[in-house]
């Protein structure tokens, strides 16, 4: 596959801006123009959620070991059954909050519920597929050769 414009394409494309929600305007029409397939992908960058994710568990736990836990166990579900039974999940520790525990329990969730309803935290799918769910990884694997060309992928 040789590159087109700076992009090397695979039969499936994973598009993952790391959470900068202006760029998800520009993507679409750019997959268009540069001929990707059909099955493209949106994700959120998995990381960037999951410094959410941190964020509310230190809003919702005062002990170490049950922020950690949360967090690990957070990231499983996330992973592995998808971001709605998570979100129920903080829903009910958010009923239980007051003040700016609250406060800053409801943006987080509301940072997880938008991404949710846009379809952009599809991790389990992705994960069957094969594909990155994060910038990290699909940085690096950008770089690495092309199987047609020997080149790397992303380079002119």
């Amino acid at each position: 596959m040789r590159p087109v414009g700076g992009v090397g394409f695979r039969p499936a494309k994973l598009a993952n801006p790391k959470g900068a929600e202006w760029i998800w305007l520009h993507i679409p029409p750019l997959l268009e123009r540069l001929g990707c397939p059909n099955e493209t992908y949106q994700l959120y960058d998995f990381y960037h959620v999951t410094e959410h994710l941190q964020l509310f568990a230190d809003a919702a736990f005062t002990k170490e070991n049950e922020r950690k836990d949360w967090f690990k166990n957070a990231r499983k579900t996330l992973k592995k059954r998808g971001a709605l039974p998570l979100i129920k999940k903080m829903n009910k520790f958010i009923n239980e909050a007051s003040g700016e525990r609250y406060n800053t329990m409801i943006k987080q969730r509301d940072y997880l519920l938008r991404a949710y309803r846009e379809g952009r935290l599809n991790y389990p799918e992705i994960i069957e597929k094969k594909l990155p769910i994060g910038s990290g990884e699909s940085t690096w694997r950008c770089r690495l050769p092309s199987r047609q060309t020997g080149e790397p992928e992303g380079s002119d």
